[in-house]
């Protein structure tokens, strides 16, 4: 099994994380944020009252966009 490195990037109001994780490769950008924990407790219904981006622009579909290694999702 091939793993990745890609970054999770939190931002809301003044609270800020960075959190590096490994994913195998063809995990997308929903499989990232869930196993990074950043969000905490109930983060599948908290994805859908953020707005997810990679590298500062928006992605239509974080459920279905396979990341590479290095990505920056960024949840704000």
């Amino acid at each position: 099994m091939t793993y990745i490195a890609v970054e999770v990037f939190y931002s809301l109001h003044n609270q800020q994380k960075l959190i590096q994780v490994f994913v195998t490769k063809g995990s997308t950008m929903k499989d990232a944020i869930l196993q990074s924990g950043i969000l905490g407790e109930g983060t599948e219904t908290l994805l859908q009252e953020h707005t997810i981006e990679l590298f500062g622009k928006k992605v239509s579909s974080p459920d279905t966009y396979q990341l590479k290694p290095s990505d920056r999702i960024e949840v704000y």
